[in-house]
């Protein structure tokens, strides 16, 4: 390692999270894991940066305090991110380096791409998901 924190092309970025969590993620001195929250917080501020309009979607049924269950309405396995810009939108799963995608979260990538013609990755940086949106990715109207 070159002495060099391991997030510096994405410092500005960086500088954006809480105090003590930039702290950890930057210090020297400590191990530290970057969680995928992290890498989705980093993705969504870039993207913005780039003309985006970036959302962040919570999926799933969790219990509220009544009793009852809340279902945010998304199928299973919708993708972390959703980027829309110059008329595409960009299907982002989120992973960190060794996070590994649901059979759910495959088949729905793979339903936004074939079917639709979106462009739907898995990303594990900030640019990797800067790659997906600069590629070739084609409208969904131009399946």
């Amino acid at each position: 390692m070159s002495g060099e924190p391991p997030l510096a092309s994405t410092l500005p970025l960086v500088n954006s999270l809480t105090t003590s969590r930039r702290q950890s993620l930057l210090s020297h001195k400590e191990v530290y894991e970057v969680t995928e929250h992290d890498i989705q917080n980093l993705i969504r501020l870039k993207l913005s940066e780039m003309g985006c309009a970036v959302f962040r979607i919570n999926s799933g049924k969790v219990r509220m305090a009544d009793g009852r269950w809340f279902d945010s309405g998304v199928p299973k396995g919708f993708s972390d991110l959703i980027a829309v810009r110059d008329g595409r939108i960009y299907f982002l799963e989120v992973k960190t380096e060794t996070g590994r995608p649901s059979e759910e979260q495959v088949r729905f990538l793979a339903a936004m791409r074939d079917r639709y013609g979106c462009v739907a990755e898995i990303v594990r940086s900030v640019e990797d998901a800067v790659r997906a949106v600069e590629g070739t990715g084609k409208t969904c109207s131009e399946g």
